[in-house]
Formats: C-alpha cells, structure tokens, sequence
C-alpha cells in the first residue's frame, strides 16, 4: 500500500539539534534515540559482514545469494535490539536461525549491548526499503 501521493518525495534532512531549533525539552532525549539508531545501523552492517563470513568460512555449501533480501537484513537489525518477538513463519525462521548461530560471538567480540525499542520490527522494515 503506497501512502505517499503521486509526486510526492521523502525528504532527509540532515542538521544538528541546534540548527533546525528544536526544542531544549525534547534534546537530549532525541539525541539519545538518533545515537542509539546510530550504533544499532553500524552494528547491523558489521553483523552482516560477520555472519556471512563467518558462513562462508564455516561452510563452502553456503548459498549467500538465499540471504541477500530485504527479510534477512529485517531480521538481522532486529537480532540487535531487545524488542518483543512472536511467532514466525517458516521462512523467516529459517533466516533467525542462520543469525543465532553467530550472534552471540558478534555481541561477545564486540561488546555491543542491545537497546530496548518498543516499535523495532516496524522500524526495520521501514530502515530497509
């Protein structure tokens, strides 16, 4: 369902706090939430890396090209945030399981700790459209 009206554009703004005058009560709870976003992607694209090759290495019969869509990078964002998991489908059961075999090496090698975020699994499918 396409909610965006004909023509219209998503629009990134990227400034400080300061220069697009947000207001002083809401700051440093924003700036919060933009850093834990922040981490949370860095450590998404290095997971990544790190569960592929990590595959690889372990296996040469591992089928790369099966990981490479938007519902494995879903689910491999929301590996790194603590939020509340429910029941699955086959496949993306299939796509948990790869990620909780090097997850917790990732978090161990790396010292990441997951945040807390009420909404992730809306979020993370937005983050990979």
């Amino acid at each position: 369902m396409n909610i965006l009206a004909s023509g219209n554009r998503i629009l990134s703004v990227k400034s400080s706090n300061d220069g697009i005058g947000w207001n002083e009560q809401y700051r440093e709870r924003s700036e919060e939430f933009v850093n834990t976003i922040h981490a949370t992607t860095t450590h998404a694209y290095s997971l990544c890396k790190f569960i592929f090759l990590c595959a690889i290495q372990d296996g040469a019969s591992f089928d790369i090209a099966s990981y490479i869509n938007k519902e494995f990078f879903s689910e491999e964002l929301l590996s790194l945030v603590n939020y509340r998991r429910g029941c699955v489908d086959v496949a993306t059961a299939w796509k948990r399981a790869l990620i909780s075999q090097y997850i917790k090496r990732y978090l161990d090698c790396t010292s990441y700790i997951r945040p807390g975020l009420k909404y992730a699994q809306q979020s993370s499918g937005i983050k990979n459209l």
